[in-house]
């Protein structure tokens, strides 16, 4: 087999040339500086001891330059720029006070002053300012432990919590020992339809001392929540609608503290004739809007008429689905509550249609629910006769309810949404 002839390579390619070593690119002074001699061809004297030359060049130089003396260390004076000076380069918020801060911090949502509270420390206590959340809605979340102490003490004044999973317990025991002693700025809250325990209820409820309007449509309570409920003073709304676990005993709680009531809605709640006659007989004569419908055979005609004898000043009444109203009865509610604005006797099946005619007497009266009780053939007449009164215009109760017909966005017309 022939071999391959290995090609034959320029090994002179790469030479340098005969004048390589005289195309020098660094001045002679430079090179003499660094220790190297640049020799001509011409020279043929013995090599000289640079390294000597180049020490007396170096101590020539020095007498040369005037150096000073060494300063002391003391005499030195440092000009450094202040943290302050840095800070304010980085961070502009760092010259502002508190109160401009917070103004401005006002615009954000609480999204973004949740983030914001977690870049450093000053943000983390201004992020909380309570001006920053007077209103808070939550509808239909689910809360960690300790979420709802958290959001408590960032003085929230209007809380929407419908329908709102709540843990058990809601705070662990290090913050409920530390809010031992707190009490919420909260003053409108809405827990209707929310999942919570009585307990962990109770627990919630004793950090609120200043409510003005409550709703805890739905919930189970006991005693125990009602204690709570009645520290509130200046209570004046109070929504139990088909709330679970009322008895005597809450019910006298509940009549015997709450003096400034005006509106309460304990809508098929479930009292036993005994708790209804504790209601009828010590209500506060403050309560404007009551509304007790779906007692059935349960509420007596006398107690009744002890209760719009008691409370003449009520404006709004609805006692629908009790069956055991009379027509006396009905006669004795014209009589006594001269300021009735709004009446509801729906399925009270023992009030025939030419007796509710009989409202005419009342001036102010605006709104009459009596579903089921007026045959349609009957009602155009009815309205007729009644030309300034609106019949059967809105089937449901709105009496101490926190949201009405179509707005979710408030509570009790308090806006709720950032």
């Amino acid at each position: 087999m022939a071999s391959r002839k290995r090609p034959k390579t320029n090994n002179n390619r790469y030479l340098p040339s005969k004048k390589a070593h005289l195309d020098t690119r660094f001045e002679p002074e430079l090179l003499f500086d660094l220790g190297v001699d640049v020799l001509s061809d011409e020279e043929d004297s013995e090599p000289t001891n640079i390294y000597n030359d180049y020490d007396k060049k170096m101590a020539n130089n020095f007498k040369e330059r005037k150096i000073l003396k060494p300063v002391p260390f003391r005499d030195i004076d440092y000009k450094r720029k202040s943290t302050d000076e840095c800070s304010m380069k980085s961070d502009p918020f760092s010259v502002l006070p508190d109160e401009i801060v917070v103004k401005i911090l006002w615009y954000l949502n609480h999204k973004s002053l949740t983030a914001l509270s977690q870049t450093c420390r000053r943000f983390s206590v201004l992020c909380r300012d309570e001006v920053l959340w007077p209103r808070l809605n939550l509808t239909s979340r689910k809360l960690d432990v300790d979420a709802i102490g958290h959001i408590l003490v960032r003085g929230v004044k209007v809380l929407r919590l419908n329908s709102v999973v709540f843990p058990s317990p809601i705070m662990s025991r290090n913050l409920t020992l530390k809010l031992d002693s707190f009490v919420s700025n909260v003053r409108y809250l809405d827990l209707s339809y929310a999942w919570i325990k009585v307990e962990d209820l109770s627990l919630l409820m004793s950090k609120m001392r200043r409510l003005i309007k409550l709703s805890l449509e739905s919930l189970n309570v006991d005693v125990n929540v009602m204690n709570q409920v009645v520290e509130n003073k200046g209570l004046d709304t109070l929504n139990l609608a088909m709330a679970t676990g009322l008895d005597v005993e809450c019910v006298d709680v509940l009549t015997s503290h709450l003096r400034k009531l005006e509106s309460l809605n304990l809508a098929w709640t479930r009292l036993d004739t005994p708790a209804l006659a504790v209601l009828c007989r010590k209500l506060t004569p403050c309560v404007k809007h009551l509304d007790i419908s779906g007692t059935q055979l349960l509420l007596k005609n006398e107690d009744i008429v002890t209760l719009v004898k008691r409370c003449p000043s009520v404006e709004s009444l609805d006692i629908s689905d009790c069956l055991s109203l009379s027509v006396n009865t009905f006669r004795e509610i014209i009589k006594h509550l001269v300021s009735l604005k709004s009446l509801a006797v729906s399925r009270s099946y023992q009030i025939e249609a030419r007796t509710l005619l009989e409202v005419k007497t009342l001036e102010k009266l605006e709104v009459l629910a009596a579903y089921r009780l007026i045959p349609e053939n009957m009602l155009d007449a009815i309205c007729s006769d009644l030309p300034n009164i609106k019949v059967n215009s809105n089937p449901f109760s709105v009496i101490a309810r926190p949201t009405v017909g179509i707005r979710r966005t408030s509570i009790w017309e308090q806006a709720t949404n950032e």
